[in-house]
């Protein structure tokens, strides 16, 4: 009888090679599932974070401009406001650190073609006009309220971190704060320097809200110190450079938040101090021929274009080097107070108001002749045949030229500096309109007063703005004791804000608009 052996069954080695393939495919797809999954969350985790800071930076706002004091005009003949200051530039930075490594050429943002083919004309020049995630609005915004405010610091030495100290009228102040290295050194927002590991590209940006208390005796024993009290600083407690009254900080370090002042002192500070300055014509040859503006704006008069000042402020509560005590102290605490979102890549700050006499098509007819009615300045938009459009009215914003509707060009349909349209054109008394805006570095589209319904070629900004790299732009627009226009009737904010992480394909924006007349 035959016995036939049997063999154990098995894989053969295709078998187990297909096995295993599938395994790796099926971790693979899990893999690549949860990978989706955690982007698709932190996108949203992004989203609802940037929602929060838009709410908060809505309400703050808000708020502000619900108590913003004007300054007195035709308009506003009852305000009593110091000054309004809108003062507008452009910085250039990488979005954040993943923009700066894949960038064309890492060392300058500026430098690549992709980015900048339309408005790079010759080598080391660029259109400041054109706004993107490597072309950045770094604006301040500065005005005087009254309401409740309380205040944010406390005197040194203080055990607690608030203080019970109120006011009633109180200086505001809007823009990207200068932010610390580890080394304690602070620099602007897109400093170039290699030492600027805080405040280099855009998405690290911090918007900040500083609150200055006016509150002419106080109680607390630490206070910005005011114009007369031995520190010889203009414009004291609020131009730059003003001393505490322990003699320890300035005011740009955001260490005390309360001033020895009031809004009616201060105006009539400014007024001495404007009326004391030399009686220089304006002349755009002379870009640093002195105005009032200038100790609230920048920190050597000298050279006002390259030196804007802005608040110190550190949110993240470091340790100074080589310090052992407690992380929270009421220093760090006063740094951060001003912090109001990180991630602030465009902070930007538009007019509009009644400044001239219009017809049907929001053509100037008398240039210091406001309607009578209030109407808005306006514009409307015409057809080949030069005949207006219906219902194609807009409102007129003025201030650092714009692209606002996407068509390539910058016109009297999108944002302009007001002296574009009344250029040349003077009050009675010779007074011109270059009392309230000043325009630096800024070529103007054409030499005479804008009145025209159509766009032309050369009207339009980006094909005359052409500036040397390292130059700033600037745009400043000032209401105070010299001014002689209207105060504006709206303020228009955009802010963009991005994600430090990098989790969303481009920054959310945001547009705020605010009656500002009483």
């Amino acid at each position: 009888m035959n016995q036939h052996r049997t063999h154990p069954a098995g894989f053969t080695l295709i078998e187990l090679l297909v096995s295993i393939a599938i395994a790796l495919l099926l971790i693979l797809g899990v893999n690549e599932v949860f990978r989706i999954s955690s982007e698709t969350a932190g996108q949203g985790q992004a989203l609802s974070t940037i929602n929060r800071d838009n709410r908060a930076i809505q309400n703050t706002l808000t708020e502000d401009f619900r108590n913003l004091d004007p300054v007195s005009s035709d308009a506003t003949p009852t305000a009593d406001g110091p000054c309004f200051i809108i003062d507008s530039r452009v910085v250039a930075a990488f979005r954040n650190a993943r923009d700066k490594a894949g960038a064309a050429d890492p060392s300058d943002p500026l430098h690549d073609p992709k980015v900048f083919a339309n408005s790079y004309p010759r080598a080391g020049y660029w259109n400041p006009a054109l706004i993107n995630y490597r072309s950045h609005r770094v604006d301040r915004l500065g005005f005087f309220a009254r309401g409740l405010f309380n205040r944010q610091t406390v005197s040194s030495g203080a055990t607690s971190f608030v203080s019970p100290t109120t006011g009633s009228e109180a200086y505001i102040w809007y823009g990207h704060a200068n932010l610390p290295n580890p080394s304690n050194a602070y620099f602007g927002p897109g400093d170039p320097s290699p030492a600027n590991t805080s405040n280099q590209v855009a998405s690290d940006f911090f918007l900040c809200r500083e609150a200055i208390l006016l509150v002419p005796n106080p109680f607390d024993p630490n206070f910005l110190r005011p114009y007369g009290g031995g520190n010889g600083v203009a414009l004291a407690p609020l131009g730059y450079g003003s001393p505490s009254n322990d003699g320890t900080y300035a005011v740009q370090d955001s260490r005390y938040d309360i001033g020895q002042s009031s809004i009616q002192f201060f105006s009539n500070l400014l007024s001495t101090y404007a009326a004391g300055l030399p009686n220089i014509p304006y002349d755009p040859s002379r870009p640093n021929s002195p105005k009032w503006w200038f100790p609230l704006l920048v920190s050597d008069p000298r050279n006002p274009y390259k030196t804007p000042w802005r608040f110190n402020a550190d949110p993240f509560l470091t340790k100074p080097a080589g310090y052992t005590g407690a992380k929270v102290t009421p220093d760090a605490m006063a740094k951060a107070s001003p912090c109001l979102v990180r991630g602030c890549s465009q902070f930007i700050v538009e007019f509009a108001g009644n400044f001239y006499t219009k017809d049907v098509n929001g053509i100037m007819t008398n240039a210091f002749t406001p309607d009578k009615d209030g109407t808005l300045d306006f514009s409307v938009d015409f057809d080949p045949s030069g005949r207006p459009v219906p219902n194609s009215r807009h409102i007129r914003w003025y201030g650092f030229p714009r692209d606002t509707n996407g068509d390539g060009i910058i016109d009297y349909r999108d944002v302009m500096p007001l002296r574009e349209l009344l250029r040349g054109a003077q009050k009675a008394d010779r007074t011109p309109v270059d009392d309230v805006e000043s325009v630096d570095n800024l070529p103007p589209p054409q030499s005479t007063p804008y009145t025209g319904a159509l766009p032309t070629p050369n009207f339009d900004y980006k094909a005359v703005f052409a500036n040397p790299t390292g130059v700033n732009n600037t745009y400043t627009a000032a209401w105070g004791p010299t001014s002689n226009l209207p105060f504006p009737k709206m303020i228009r904010i955009t802010v963009a804000i991005d994600d430090p992480n990098g989790r969303l394909g481009d920054a959310q924006v945001f547009e705020y608009v605010f009656d500002v007349q009483p």
